[in-house]
């Protein structure tokens, strides 16, 4: 559980890690929002999947969490994403044209998908921002209903960008010393 009262004064590496932290999390916000607007215009780009890789990279590795083992497990959550992008990119050098054409690649962007869940799941434990935890459940299901052929509703891709926006404002405006928590708690 996430702990709100300060045990000791951040050091600039702390302040520094929570703030890329929370970047990590306001990015992949802004782009859900930007998959929205493109999604109704067939839009989406390779750059913009890019970009979600990026910023949940972010937050994958400048997450606290008390347990080490939870931090490496998210990494190899992560690490096994990129390494299903890269999978996507060597199919047809364009990834955009292969989950458009075989929507059954998307498969490969579960673990993206996972990764984003778990950090929100992580939010939604520690600090109670519910919104975590349905973020957390709904899009990998969207990700597997897309590979399998159910058409994806336009509304529920809204519907997940307003729920992360919410949970995305909940989490920026926290002190930064929440994130940090007891040091000496740690296990690594």
């Amino acid at each position: 559980m996430g702990d709100t009262q300060t045990f000791e004064s951040l050091t600039n590496w702390d302040k520094i890690t929570v703030i890329l932290y929370r970047a990590g999390i306001v990015l992949t916000w802004l782009l859900s929002c930007i998959a929205c607007i493109l999604w109704f215009s067939s839009g989406i780009t390779f750059s913009l999947i890019m970009l979600f890789y990026i910023s949940t990279g972010l937050s994958v590795f400048f997450i606290h969490l008390y347990i080490g083992s939870l931090t490496r497990f998210l990494k190899v959550i992560y690490l096994f994403a990129l390494l299903c992008l890269l999978i996507l990119v060597t199919v047809k050098g364009e990834t955009i044209t292969v989950l458009l054409e075989t929507p059954f690649y998307a498969l490969l962007l579960l673990p993206l998908a996972g990764a984003i869940g778990f950090i929100t799941a992580k939010e939604a434990f520690c600090f109670r921002i519910y919104e975590g935890y349905v973020i957390a459940i709904i899009l990998p299901l969207c990700v597997m209903g897309y590979a399998v052929g159910i058409a994806l509703s336009n509304w529920l891709l809204i519907c997940i960008a307003i729920i992360y926006g919410i949970f995305m404002f909940k989490k920026i405006f926290m002190p930064l010393h929440y994130d940090i928590g007891d040091k000496s708690a740690y296990i690594p």
